[in-house]
């Protein structure tokens, strides 16, 4: 995917692919919830480029390369929402 313009619908059909094996996968009984979130945000990543956000390395590249630059954009506006409703200015 990474040669072309991004396409949201084949990346969340790609998603959804990861997903539904992902949901056969008998261990998921053991899984805690820091595990299922690393999991999903590597489907993610893999979803937009699967060459390049693949094996652990990609999940390093998205969450660091990707994520983290987008969370820090995020930053203000989420203090902000947290403060409202702490009930803080």
């Amino acid at each position: 995917m990474n040669k072309t313009k991004f396409d949201a619908r084949i990346s969340i059909e790609h998603l959804r692919t990861q997903l539904a094996r992902y949901e056969e996968n008998e261990e998921l009984k053991y899984y805690d919830e820091d595990c299922y979130i690393q999991d999903v945000l590597f489907f993610l990543g893999k979803s937009i480029d699967d060459e390049k956000y693949n094996m652990a390395q990609g999940f390093t590249r998205f969450v660091g390369g990707r994520l983290s630059p987008l969370v820090k954009k995020m930053e203000g506006s989420l203090k902000s929402l947290f403060c409202r409703e702490l009930g803080m200015k």
